[in-house]
């Protein structure tokens, strides 16, 4: 498993596993656990939110653990190895994860609904029926009516390549 997924799980357990501001985030790789100096937290952050370990919270300006970061099992005596710095940004813009893209056509469509919501009833039916969130938005969206093919392709091609939902 890679020290980043590693880092993001212990950065979501130490911060409660409920929604945070980017600024707790940092605060938490730099005060809490004392693993990096405030800059190098910023930019670890930042890693974090690209490589789509962390996305949007049911409120503005808020983030949670991805879904993935469940199954990473972290050490107590876990610790990044020396001299570890994350991986540099990519010039190009990554496309926002999937789960967003599917939230934000169902809420961009005929039904205007909060996005906040969404991603709450999302969650909800994701932990219900112990599916992905972002399968649990399809159904959502077809629910509604709208079936989202390329978006379901998209999902199907992740699961079947075996990077699961979230930014390639």
């Amino acid at each position: 498993m890679d020290d980043l997924r590693i880092l993001a799980a212990r950065a979501w357990d130490v911060a409660g596993r409920h929604p945070v501001e980017r600024k707790d985030l940092v605060e938490v790789l730099y005060a809490r656990l004392r693993w990096f100096r405030p800059s190098e937290a910023e930019e670890l952050v930042s890693c974090l939110l690209q490589e789509g370990l962390f996305v949007e919270g049911p409120q503005p300006g808020t983030w949670v653990g991805a879904s993935s970061l469940d199954q990473v099992s972290v050490p107590l005596t876990y610790r990044p190895p020396p001299g570890f710095r994350p991986p540099r940004a990519s010039s190009a813009p990554s496309p926002p994860p999937l789960l967003l893209r599917i939230l934000e056509a169902i809420r961009s469509s005929s039904t205007g609904e909060d996005l906040g919501k969404l991603r709450e009833e999302a969650s909800e039916l994701s932990a219900s029926l112990g599916v992905v969130p972002e399968a649990a938005a399809l159904l959502l969206a077809a629910r509604r009516g709208l079936p989202l093919p390329e978006l379901r392709a998209e999902l199907d091609r992740q699961l079947r390549e075996g990077r699961g939902p979230g930014p390639p």
